[in-house]
């Protein structure tokens, strides 16, 4: 799913960070309706940026698990990292995962390759210290967008997926 104004989804890009979370939000809301509000039945999952609105989302709501791959922990630590000379007073959004991992109470995967070129394995890796009951997987030599590629993706994702709680 895109959020508005990315990808093949209409409308205009979100002007702030709640914006973009009240997409997020809504999508939550729309599959909670089809599963007749069985929070049981949801499983959020992020990628890169999409990793924020889902961490905000099983911070606020109870779904069953939650999946996040190659996750941050804030953007403004992340930008730092790779723009150490721009200002930070220019992030738009300042996604604060790290803030809301403690509240998560729900089983959490994060999948995170060791050569990640564009959020460095330890952002996910501290995130991961963060929220109470995750599992920490590192992609040996995977990358941003490679990670479905690795085998020890599938295994991990299927395992925890499957696994009853």
């Amino acid at each position: 799913v895109d959020y508005p104004g990315y990808g093949k989804s209409g409308g205009s890009v979100p002007r702030n960070e709640d914006e973009l979370q009240m997409a997020g939000a809504a999508l939550y809301d729309a599959a909670l309706a089809a599963e007749h509000g069985d929070e049981r039945r949801i499983v959020v999952y992020g990628r890169s940026l999409g990793t924020a609105v889902a961490t905000r989302l099983a911070a606020q709501r109870n779904p069953a698990a939650l999946v996040l791959e190659t996750p941050f922990d804030s953007l403004r630590s992340l930008a730092q990292r790779l723009f150490p000379w721009a200002p930070t007073f220019l992030i738009r959004y300042p996604f604060r995962s790290d803030l809301d991992a403690a509240k998560i109470r729900c089983p959490t995967l994060i999948l995170h390759g060791t050569a990640d070129e564009v959020v460095p394995f330890a952002q996910g890796a501290r995130l991961a210290k963060r929220i109470p009951q995750a599992t920490f997987i590192a992609i040996h030599d995977g990358r941003h967008n490679d990670l479905s590629n690795f085998p020890t993706y599938w295994t991990a994702v299927t395992r925890f997926l499957t696994f009853p709680r």
